[in-house]
């Protein structure tokens, strides 16, 4: 048990870790300078990658309730290594592109079936369990961020640390066993299933597109807003990512416990307004001391959604059809993800560097009004 519980938790670091280090720093950052390639091809190629990612992900929960997760895992981690390798090693446009849809791919099916494993733990502390898969998770995200910026200077250690920890991903997949069922049902068992599925997320669709979509639309371009309108060097930026990263991690298991006794829609609704007003001051921002607060309060609002949400989601799906609702769940978010970087890099075109961050302020805005209503309804 206690192999596993460090598998799981090795893994999820190490993949988030290589997928924030290449998608959120060496791509935007160190591509275009190495490379000479413009900054729309950029966002086109890690729109591609989350494509992919979504992609391989609606594939995974009918193939993991078929008995093929674990195939999956592996084959999907190799092909992640080989990514990794032609990205940080071969400089050209068309290797960009192919190998950021190579490691979308590849790495996709980690998330579902950590999702599927944690959230198969505890019937009665959804919130909690599903937080311990998010500290692991972000903790990576948050490294893979960190760590980059400050050895700028420094890219062979870079190579060298990623290569690693996608090896270690590989090594990861071996030990863990990922929930699934063997059962193979008749193809039209499969689409009454489906279309079972289907009806029970219904709700949960346009918040799923979302909210991801504005973590895509943002993300990438935190590093460029933070060279080019705070005028941070990169051990203040990174100062700011370690405020808004330890918020986050160190809240996301209390909030669990707090989302499984007060309920997930009302801390769903108070946090995406806080996090909306808090990007719109960030975006507003001029100096590090101005961004640190707003940034930590983001983190902080992060800090909730992430445990509530996916609580939320597991509570509404009978047992028997997890395996392919996280499939379902994860595809559909990472479309948001997918499409983000490109709406962001057309919004830091013609709106300025402001334009990802206001746009995502009234996205959040937006979900905190429908988790109003949903909650308001769900009272009466």
């Amino acid at each position: 048990m206690e192999r596993s519980v460090w598998a799981w938790t090795s893994v999820l670091f190490c993949n988030e870790f290589v997928r924030a280090a290449l998608f959120y720093v060496w791509v935007p950052l160190i591509v275009p300078h190495v490379d000479h390639v413009p900054i729309g091809w950029v966002g086109f190629c890690t729109s591609c990658q989350f494509a992919a990612d979504a992609a391989t992900k609606l594939c995974y929960g009918i193939a993991a309730a078929r008995g093929y997760a674990r195939l999956l895992l592996r084959c999907g981690s190799a092909v992640s290594v080989v990514s990794v390798v032609t990205l940080l090693f071969v400089h050209n446009a068309t290797s960009l592109w192919m190998a950021s849809v190579l490691f979308g791919f590849g790495a996709a099916s980690i998330w579902p079936a950590a999702l599927s494993h944690y959230g198969r733990q505890t019937e009665g502390a959804k919130g909690e369990s599903l937080a311990k898969a998010f500290v692991p998770w972000m903790t990576g995200t948050g490294v893979g961020m960190f760590l980059p910026n400050v050895l700028l200077h420094h890219r062979p250690i870079i190579k060298v640390v990623l290569v690693f920890a996608s090896l270690v991903v590989f090594a990861c997949t071996w030990l863990i066993q990922p929930s699934g069922r063997d059962a193979t049902p008749s193809l039209r068992r499969e689409v009454q299933l489906v279309r079972i599925l289907s009806r029970k997320v219904k709700i949960f669709l346009p918040p799923m597109l979302i909210q991801t979509l504005i973590i895509g639309t943002v993300s990438p371009y935190l590093a460029l807003f933070a060279v080019k309108s705070l005028h941070l060097h990169p051990e203040q930026y990174a100062l700011l990512l370690i405020g808004i990263g330890v918020m986050t991690v160190c809240l996301l298991i209390p909030f669990g416990k707090v989302s499984d006794k007060l309920g997930r829609l009302p801390l769903l609704c108070a946090a995406f307004f806080t996090s909306s007003c808090s990007i719109v001051a960030l975006a507003i921002s001029h100096t590090w001391g101005q961004a640190f607060i707003p940034g930590v309060m983001f983190g902080v609002s992060f800090g909730v959604v992430f445990p509530a949400w996916n609580a939320l989601f597991m509570e509404a799906v009978p047992h028997w059809l997890h395996t392919r609702a996280v499939g379902l769940f994860t595809s559909i978010e990472d479309s948001g993800t997918a499409l983000g970087p490109l709406v962001g890099a057309l919004s830091w075109q013609y709106i300025g560097p402001t334009g990802p961050f206001l746009l995502s302020g009234s996205l959040m805005a937006l979900l905190a009004v429908y988790f109003a209503v949903w909650w308001k309804r769900s009272l009466k």
